[in-house]
């Protein structure tokens, strides 16, 4: 056993490919207060593949357009823009954080569009939501690209 996965390993290490297999990004919903934050992760090869962007010209300008573009929030019936406060790209993985400025803190229902990555085949956003004690997940891909909640 342990020599079949010492093998295993020497031979993908030898084969020099990058395994990447399934195209997903991750998208947490926390609420702090009166602000609504958001955490993305994705693969940056998916996102340069989707954008034709390289991965040399990503800065925080092109992610926060990017996001603007495809991703909407409607909290209470109102949109609400996300706004990008951190942006990195390391080890092959960006990462966003963001935040929704609430008017009112009560929410009493939630929608998301959410475009982000679908032309890149069989990709999948998954969302996390913890809002007004509640906890739920989704997943988006280009046949479900909204989802609604109440609260």
């Amino acid at each position: 056993m342990n020599l079949a996965l010492y093998l295993t390993v020497l031979l993908l290490n030898n084969l020099n490919v990058e395994i990447h297999d399934t195209p997903v990004a991750l998208f947490q919903i926390t609420q702090q207060e009166k602000k609504i934050m958001i955490d993305v992760s994705f693969h940056t090869k998916d996102f340069s593949k989707s954008t034709k962007i390289s991965e040399g010209q990503l800065n925080e300008n092109v992610i926060q357009e990017y996001m603007r573009e495809n991703i909407t929030f409607r909290v209470n019936s109102k949109r609400l823009p996300m706004n990008v406060t951190y942006f990195s790209n390391k080890e092959n993985h960006i990462r966003v954080k963001g935040n929704l400025e609430l008017v009112d803190e009560e929410i009493r229902a939630l929608k998301i569009k959410n475009t982000c990555l679908i032309d890149v085949t069989g990709h999948e956003n998954i969302m996390y939501i913890n809002l007004n004690g509640t906890v739920k997940d989704y997943r988006m891909n280009r046949r479900n690209k909204v989802i609604r909640v109440r609260y």
